[in-house]
């Protein structure tokens, strides 16, 4: 996978104009799980779980393609960054509750 002229930070930040599914569409990223990867580990790493989710609903949305174990860790692990930065800058609160429920479900989700 040739992932040279693609900026894995631009196309995993939240103000990123191009969906992932259009970067594709535009030959930029390879129509391929392991390209989709990329991105979302590109998320994870910045703690963008939304952009992650979104990202992972393209990627399900293909039909020829269907995310492995590592699609899922890698929103689990965008989940798990933004709940642990929210919480370490501002103690407890509520809407880490509804981060680590999505993680969960995508637990329950990747094991079907």
């Amino acid at each position: 996978v040739d992932l040279k002229l693609l900026d894995l930070s631009q196309a995993a930040s939240a103000s990123a104009a191009a969906s992932a599914a259009s970067l594709v569409a535009r030959g930029v990223l390879a129509h391929d799980v392991a390209a989709y990867n990329r991105v979302l580990d590109e998320c994870s790493r910045q703690g963008e779980w939304e952009r992650a989710l979104a990202v992972l609903d393209e990627l399900c949305l293909q039909g020829d393609l269907v995310p492995d174990a590592e699609s899922y860790l890698a929103c689990i692990r965008a989940c798990h960054m933004a709940a642990a930065n929210t919480t370490s800058r501002e103690g407890s609160d509520p809407s880490n509750m509804a981060v680590t429920e999505r993680a969960l479900a995508l637990l329950d989700e990747m094991r079907r």
